[in-house]
């Protein structure tokens, strides 16, 4: 049944910070000038779960999909270890304005917070976040949050913040919150459209302003707000912010600017370019110049042997060491997101479009699969990589 590529009926969300540029960039339909700052592409988490746009699984969700038939979706190893949600979400985000300054947390902070989450409070007292929906917050997620951003579109001078200057410890930082002064602490650097950023948990960060990104991240929405650039919000846009749980989990000292520098794996017969390789998952750039067909297990053995990519200055993007391999050897699911040009996608009888920003499901049970360039196409290609602790995502009964 799952042996089709799949695509899903995007989730549009409205942020204080969002743009218009997903109508123009990535075709969506959205209504004109309303400010969308995120569109779920991928999603199996709580409420927010994406459902089939077509083909013979029209309307049929993510998790019904990875619940009733996870093997064929996901793999055999990746659904024995996700047996509830499906552990990868894709975004794209279009940005106005800069997003708070925020913090994810690692699963061993997880742990941490989690056992003592009767006393997590948020800095201020807001309507819509109390204390014990807080504690409850972070007790039903126990789950960290690693993610990286591929920039599709950055306009002039455009910027990102990741990472503390050195020399920037705990109590340095923490007077720099009380007194509105952050900004002075944060690494930032100019991007373009093409620039891969990987942040991994404990590592402050701020998207800036005037950019549109795929954010490939961990099911999860485990995040700690720690300033949001002095700006009133209204009482019906509460902007709590999370001081005690941030300070937790900072990584002070620890705090490189994750720049990624492509590692070329080879050019025949396509391009490929290992971006993001940690223990969750696993990003290469993908590119084709002519009708290419695409055998999944020639595939998983030169993935496995590939080198690794760099960031700057030199420090290596690769997690734990089980990370090493993606899916450990085995059949497992796919990602495709389309970064320049446009082409299709076929396999089992269903062809799929690909444009700028549009994300496709390739299933596990699908061992092959063809790309048509028109008349040149980048992709994405993300997989998950052979260590999984999802099975601790928030169940659908958690608190929203």
């Amino acid at each position: 049944m799952l042996n089709i590529p799949l695509r899903f009926r995007e989730i549009p969300k409205k942020k204080v910070w969002g743009g218009t540029r997903l109508r123009t960039i990535a075709g969506k339909d959205f209504p004109e000038g309303e400010k969308i700052g995120e569109s779920w592409e991928i999603s199996d988490y709580r409420h927010d779960v994406s459902a089939v746009l077509d083909g013979p699984l029209a309307g049929s969700t993510l998790r019904d999909l990875a619940q009733k038939h996870g093997v064929e979706l996901m793999g055999a190893e990746v659904s024995r270890r996700c047996t509830r949600h499906f552990p990868i979400l894709v975004k794209l985000i279009d940005t106005d304005d800069v997003l708070s300054v925020q913090v994810h947390p690692s699963e061993d902070d997880i742990k941490q917070l989690g056992a003592r989450s009767a006393s997590l409070r948020p800095q201020t007292e807001v309507s819509g976040e109390t204390q014990r929906s807080a504690a409850a917050r972070i007790k039903g997620d126990r789950v960290a949050k690693i993610e990286a951003w591929y920039i599709l579109h950055a306009e002039p001078g455009a910027v990102m913040y990741q990472g503390l200057h050195g020399g920037i410890t705990r109590e340095t930082f923490r007077h720099k919150l009380a007194n509105g002064s952050v900004e002075e602490a944060l690494r930032r650097f100019e991007v373009q459209a093409g620039d891969v950023i990987f942040c991994p948990p404990g590592t402050v960060h701020a998207i800036g302003a005037g950019l549109t990104l795929i954010e490939i991240q961990q099911t999860s929405d485990t995040t700690f707000r720690l300033f949001d650039w002095n700006r009133p919000h209204s009482p019906e846009s509460p902007r709590p912010l999370h001081i005690k749980e941030s300070l937790a989990v900072i990584r002070f000292g620890r705090q490189p600017t994750r720049k990624a520098h492509p590692a070329i794996i080879e050019h025949s017969p396509w391009k490929r370019e290992r971006l993001v390789k940690c223990e969750r998952f696993l990003i290469e750039r993908w590119s084709f110049v002519k009708r290419t067909v695409v055998d999944k297990a020639t595939l998983s053995r030169s993935m496995s042997a590939a080198p690794s990519p760099s960031v700057s200055p030199g420090h290596s993007i690769c997690g734990r060491r089980e990370a090493q391999r993606a899916c450990a050897g085995e059949s497992c699911f796919e990602i495709l997101c389309c970064v320049s040009g446009r082409g299709t996608v076929s396999a089992g009888g269903q062809t799929l479009p690909l444009t700028l920003g549009a994300s496709i499901l390739m299933p596990a049970a699908v061992h092959s699969w063809t790309v048509q360039p028109d008349p040149q196409l980048s992709i994405l290609h993300v997989t998950p990589a052979s260590s999984f602790a999802f099975e601790a995502t928030a169940t659908e009964d958690s608190p929203p």
